[in-house]
């Protein structure tokens, strides 16, 4: 998505392009469901870490107090839901790049038409600008 970070929105410029919009909604929408995945894969892995911290303080307790078998810390849902978590992370980097080739293929398939817009536009501006300055 970096590429698509700097376009304009043609809208904000008063063109209503919906296969411009669609593909582009689709860049966001991966892009922050992949930050949303990294987000939580570092949130697990502090648990994890933490988890795995307390754990040693806990068995070191029990077995300071002569429990030679503490139950475990239950670490298995916590690396279950990482693991699932750097899938859908991993998916979602391979969705990125086609959610950005979506947007290259709407611009391509309707470049002229959005170019002929663009310039009727423009041409439409600088003859207003030019009446402007003429009157002034």
């Amino acid at each position: 998505m970096k590429q698509f970070h700097s376009l304009p929105d043609p809208q904000e410029a008063g063109f209503s392009w919906p296969a411009f919009a669609e593909a582009l909604e689709r860049i966001r929408n991966v892009e922050s469901r992949r930050l949303e995945a990294e987000r939580t894969v570092q949130e697990l892995q502090d648990r994890i870490r933490d988890e795995n911290q307390q754990d040693i303080k806990r068995l070191a307790d029990a077995i300071a107090a002569g429990d030679p078998d503490p139950a475990p810390p239950g670490l298995e849902d916590l690396a279950s839901d990482l693991s699932e978590q750097k899938r859908l992370g991993r998916a979602l980097e391979e969705a990125e790049p086609r959610a950005e080739g979506d947007l290259v293929r709407a611009v391509q398939g309707h470049r002229e038409e959005w170019v002929a817009e663009v310039d009727a536009a423009l041409e439409k501006a600088i003859a207003a600008e030019r009446r402007r300055c003429n009157r002034s």
